[in-house]
């Protein structure tokens, strides 16, 4: 409990920290409201000048909220998720020298991943749809054309798959971070097979695949 109060108190002191001398009035109403309302504080370089600014996750209403204190500015963004069970990584993930939020979240029993960039807005560069958008499906439908016989679905050629993603978390390949996935394909809401996919993110926030495996389901 004590361990809980004092984290909420340093959530406070955080934020509460920048001078609001050095926010704009037009921002001023933001700023209060988003700081009031705040229920997770950290603080990154996301401009790459080499100061830091104050993040936080924030609910001043029935909606998450991304929010930065930018440049005398607030930059904010509402998440379309939830954001309670949640952990918080700040990296610079693509080499641009601006440090990124990547974003955990446990949801309907999977752990997706949400990566957001810096700019003149907050911009999202990874999401569960994001992956899904970016795997190969011509390569899927390859592997389902070879390996229809033995998943017992004579017109599985005229279905179309759907992909579920169980879990997506940054990791390494040598020195570059990467992001590994893994779910399942799903035809007539059978699980046919299962999929691990690593994707990485470049300078221009494009999304790399760098692999695409497929592994048949452990009976």
């Amino acid at each position: 409990m004590y361990k809980v109060f004092a984290v909420l108190i340093f959530i406070l002191l955080l934020f509460s920290c920048t001078k609001k001398s050095n926010i704009s009035e037009k921002a001023m109403p933001i700023y209060s409201t988003f700081k009031n309302s705040a229920i997770y504080t950290t603080a990154g370089d996301f401009d790459g000048d080499g100061k830091t600014e104050t993040m936080v996750i924030t609910k001043p209403d029935e909606n998450y909220y991304i929010a930065i204190l930018y440049k005398n500015n607030i930059l904010y963004k509402k998440l379309n998720h939830q954001a309670d069970n949640l952990n918080i990584t700040i990296q610079d993930i693509n080499n641009d020298n601006r440090e990124d939020i990547i974003l955990n979240i446990v949801q309907n029993n999977s752990e997706n991943c949400y990566v957001y960039t810096v700019d003149s807005e907050i911009n999202t560069i990874l999401s569960p749809e994001i992956i899904k958008d970016n795997i190969d499906f011509q390569k899927i439908a390859n592997y389902i054309a070879y390996e229809s016989g033995s998943f017992g679905l004579s017109d599985i050629n005229n279905e179309v798959p759907t992909i579920k993603l169980y879990y997506t978390e940054m990791d390494y390949l040598g020195d570059e971070p990467v992001f590994i996935s893994e779910g399942s394909v799903n035809i007539k809401n059978t699980n046919i097979f299962n999929i691990r996919t690593i994707l990485a993110i470049d300078k221009d926030n494009n999304i790399v695949l760098k692999d695409l495996n497929m592994f048949p389901v452990e009976n």
